[in-house]
């Protein structure tokens, strides 16, 4: 016995879908790392005397990916407080503020959204 499938019908959905997913990718990325950026700026642990480094906290979303990340043109020291030195402890705020989990939920509820319209 020989079966043949056609999956034409499958790959032109695809094609007619991928649009979708791929902003649902970038939508989910996009609300991640605006969730992230939040995070950072609650779990800190310096004190906070000008705001400077809390300003720093930013985010660039780009095709599939983005990064969060301290800006050293707003705050020069903010790498010297994230990874530590000397006889300061490391606070990571931007590491623990980043849940992989949580990324693909995101992900997985904008694609389910974008492919319901």
């Amino acid at each position: 016995m020989e079966i043949t499938y056609n999956t034409d019908k499958f790959t032109k959905l695809m094609e007619t879908k991928q649009h979708q997913i791929n902003d649902g990718v970038t939508q989910g990325l996009q609300e991640f790392f605006d969730h992230a950026k939040q995070m950072a700026k609650a779990i800190h642990r310096f004190k906070n005397r000008t705001g400077k480094l809390e300003r720093s906290i930013k985010t660039r979303v780009y095709k599939y990916q983005g990064k969060i990340y301290i800006d050293d043109n707003i705050a020069p020291y903010g790498i010297y407080v994230h990874e530590g030195h000397g006889t300061w402890l490391p606070d990571r705020f931007i590491d623990d503020s980043v849940d992989q989990e949580y990324l693909q939920q995101l992900i997985n509820k904008n694609i389910r959204r974008n492919l319901r319209k």
